[in-house]
C-alpha cells in the first residue's frame, strides 16, 4: 500500500505559518519533540493493548499523529534547506513486508535509534550541503517514518485518521487562541 506525505506536508506547512504563533522551530526542538512523542505513543501503546478500550484507541492515533506531525515538520524544515519530500524518502526502500516480524517493543526501540540517526546526519547534512549527505539524511527518515508506518498497519490504524484528528486539534487550538489543552 502506498501512502502519499505531499499534501499532509503541504497541509502542515500552511497550518504552522502565520498567525499560529508558534511556527517552525529549531532542528534541536523538533528532534526533543520526537523523541517526546515516542514515549507518550509507547505510554499508549501499553494502555491500549492492555484496555482495548475505543478512547485508548484514538489516544494512541493522537500520539502517532504527533510523530508524524513533528517528522513532517523536520522535513519541512531541516534548517531552512529545501524541503524533504517524505514521499521521496519512503520511494529509497520497501517496507510491507516487514510487519509480521517485528513486535511492538522492537518498533518503539526502532523509533527512537532512527530519530538519534536522523538527528546526527542532520548536523552533518547542515554544516556540509553535500547531496550525498542529503541522501543519508532521506534514509535517515525513512527509517523513522517507516517504524511508525509499521506500527499503523499493525494496529490497524489509518494514518490519514490520524491526520484529520491532528488537523482537528490544530484547528481547536487555533479558535482558542493556540492554547494547549490539559492531558
Amino acid at each position: 500500500m502506498k501512502i502519499g506525505f505531499a499534501a499532509k506536508q503541504l497541509e502542515v506547512d500552511t497550518w504552522m505559518s502565520p498567525p499560529n504563533p508558534f511556527g517552525y522551530r529549531g532542528n534541536d526542538k523538533v528532534f526533543e519533540k520526537i523523541e517526546e512523542e515516542i514515549g507518550e505513543t509507547k505510554e499508549a501503546l501499553e494502555l491500549h493493548l492492555t484496555s482495548h478500550t475505543p478512547a485508548d484507541f484514538e489516544e494512541l492515533q493522537k500520539e502517532i499523529w504527533d510523530i508524524l506531525f513533528a517528522v513532517i515538520c523536520l522535513a519541512n524544515n531541516a534548517d531552512k534547506k529545501p524541503r524533504i519530500s517524505l514521499d521521496e524518502c519512503l520511494d529509497l526502500s520497501s517496507y510491507e513486508n516487514v510487519l509480521a516480524y517485528w513486535g511492538y517493543y522492537h518498533m518503539v526501540t526502532a523509533m527512537i535509534k532512527s530519530k538519534d540517526k536522523a538527528q546526527k546526519t542532520l548536523a552533518t547534512y547542515i554544516e556540509s550541503s553535500n547531496a550525498d549527505d542529503l541522501t543519508t539524511l532521506k534514509i535517515g527518515i525513512w527509517h523513522l517514518l517507516s517504524t511508525i508506518i509499521w506500527l499503523t498497519e499493525k494496529l490497524g490504524i489509518s494514518i490519514d485518521g490520524c491526520f484529520d484528528l491532528m488537523m482537528e486539534k490544530n484547528e481547536n487550538r487555533a479558535k482558542n487562541g493556540y492554547k494547549k489543552e490539559a492531558k
